[in-house]
């Protein structure tokens, strides 16, 4: 038996071929499990000698599977690791480029929100001139733009900031993008 299982464990070249020669003489019912399993049909005399000499074939044909699945897992190894193979010559892959700052995205998200619930979002200036604060650039229409702003329409009322030393405003209610 020993004689017939190891040049077929030497010829198979796959491991689910080292698989199918180990189930047939080493499995659950394969040959040697039979001949051990016969043992007790033998006299006692000859059963302790017969079971040392199936051990023995048992213990042979395991190593030679043993030894061959290793050198198969090595090949296989080797096999995979030269298809896989990386040319470190080749330039890198190259790195994805940046993307939106995640308030830039809530507030993209935020304005297509409300352009779906049908208000018109504009962009315009947080801070303007007084020119440009009191004259419609929309509409081109001038409003009351006179020598005292202080007492002007556009500056009645208003609850904004004022910088007098560079006649700069915030944008109030009465801007160029309300």
């Amino acid at each position: 038996m020993q004689h017939e299982a190891i040049p077929e464990i030497q010829a198979a070249t796959t491991l689910e071929a080292l698989l199918a020669v180990k189930t047939r003489y080493v499995g659950k019912s394969g040959l040697v499990t039979r001949e051990l399993g016969s043992l007790g049909k033998l006299p006692p005399e000859e059963r302790k000698a017969r079971g040392a000499e199936i051990n023995a074939v048992r213990q042979a044909i395991q190593d030679a599977l043993d030894t061959r699945e290793t050198t198969l897992k090595r090949e296989a190894l080797d096999a995979q690791l030269a298809s896989e193979a990386i040319d470190v010559t080749l330039p890198g892959l190259p790195l994805p480029s940046g993307g939106l700052h995640p308030i830039n995205r809530v507030y993209d998200d935020l304005t297509g929100i409300y352009e779906r619930l049908g208000y018109v979002v504009v962009e315009g200036p947080d801070v303007e001139d007084e020119h440009h604060h009191l004259v419609c650039t929309r509409c081109g229409a001038v409003r009351d733009v006179m020598p005292d702003l202080e007492t002007s329409v556009a500056r009645r009322e208003r609850r904004d900031f004022t910088i007098t030393a560079v006649e700069v405003i915030f944008r109030g209610h009465c801007d160029t993008c309300s």
